[in-house]
């Protein structure tokens, strides 16, 4: 009888460690990488104009965001120009090093920027892409950015 338990449980615990999530699936920073950098990032000279974004101290979200917008047309849509800032609390998660902003630019909802990014391993830099839609029409790019200080 003794056996049969024991044959047992080294069975659970080999299963139990096979079905275990493998480091960083669970919201928490991949291995061997830095969580980004707190405080103020930007990035500019992206297809729209640019954008700052902040990050709450324990590099967990994005809290605001601004958007500049530099004459920026996206199929047969009218230009736009000038900042939009807009924040949240908690804010837009970071896991796993990548976050997703997707935001509506009016409030018809008939213009919505998301922007997508991904940290380096060391957290000091961020690039990833942007996609707006314009009354139906798409536009796409890539950006990168750096922290502000």
């Amino acid at each position: 009888m003794r056996k049969k338990v024991f044959l047992v449980l080294i069975v659970f615990m080999v299963f139990s460690l096979s079905c275990s999530s493998p480091s960083g699936s669970n919201g928490e920073n991949p291995p061997n990488t830095t969580p980004p950098r707190a405080g103020e990032w930007s990035a500019n000279n992206i297809g729209f104009g640019g954008f700052d974004f902040t990050i709450n101290a324990g590099s967990t979200y994005i809290t605001t965001i601004t958007y500049h917008f530099s004459d920026w047309r996206c199929g047969s849509g009218s230009l736009i120009s000038g900042n939009i800032t807009v924040s949240t609390d908690p804010g837009w998660p970071i896991s796993n090093n990548t976050f997703q902003i997707q935001r509506s630019l009016d409030p018809g909802g008939q213009q919505q920027l998301t922007i997508r990014g991904t940290f380096n391993d060391t957290g000091d830099s961020v690039s990833g892409e942007w996609e707006g839609n314009v009354s139906g029409s798409n536009c796409v790019g890539i950006w990168s950015g750096s922290p502000k200080n």
